[in-house]
């Protein structure tokens, strides 16, 4: 696995595995300020799009969850638990 730096003293870490979200979920719980985006799965000639990347962001690090990935790996009750901590973490302010 490459180390990649956003800046100087900020990683960019895959997420990509039901480990490293369950590291992801415990990371909200102490962030005091969330940026969320996301990136689209083009599907030319159709009016369903899919996000493919969640790019999650904290003060010092950025995440970059491969939600077509996980889709094989983790189902409805995980996702569940990754949103809820994501959006309902009220200790957070999300961008």
């Amino acid at each position: 696995m490459v180390d990649v730096n956003l800046f100087d003293g900020h990683p960019v870490i895959m997420v990509d595995t039901i480990m490293s979200l369950r590291r992801l979920i415990g990371v909200f719980e102490t962030a005091s300020i969330i940026g969320i985006d996301t990136e689209w799965k083009p599907m030319f000639l159709s009016t369903v799009e899919q996000v493919a990347l969640l790019q999650v962001s904290t003060r010092s690090c950025s995440y970059l969850v491969d939600v077509i990935k996980l889709e094989e790996e983790i189902g409805e009750e995980e996702w569940m638990e990754f949103f809820k901590a994501l959006f309902c973490t009220e200790s957070s302010m999300k961008l």
